[in-house]
């Protein structure tokens, strides 16, 4: 278990958002796809694209999306082989499997 992984654990998610396939924006703004709540910062904090059982992040710079301690972009996030909790702002992000569909549990740190 990964370090942001044992912070998430006693974390009760806030919400879950289910993914579509293709492009899937997140972040503050109305706009988005995934409209994430204040703690995460930035309006358009960038795309989860979702292929078959594959994201793909691509993120705003700006935004300082975070994996394992360090910034990502342009990075694959989940698969049948990886789950890469996320941190966004105040906020983290984890991926979930449940019947078929890839959805993101978010959850506010403390």
């Amino acid at each position: 278990m990964t370090a942001v992984e044992k912070e998430i654990a006693p974390l009760e998610a806030q919400k879950t958002y289910w993914l579509k396939k293709g492009v899937n924006s997140f972040g503050t703004h109305a706009r988005n796809d995934i409209r994430l709540p204040k703690e995460a910062g930035a309006q358009y904090a960038g795309i989860f694209f979702l292929k078959n059982d594959t994201v793909i992040l691509r993120a705003n710079p700006l935004a300082l999306i975070k994996g394992n301690g360090r910034a990502l972009d342009n990075t694959v996030v989940f698969s049948t082989s990886k789950n890469l909790p996320l941190v966004v702002g105040m906020l983290y992000l984890r991926f979930i499997n449940a019947e078929g569909k890839i959805g993101i549990e978010v959850r506010i740190k403390k």
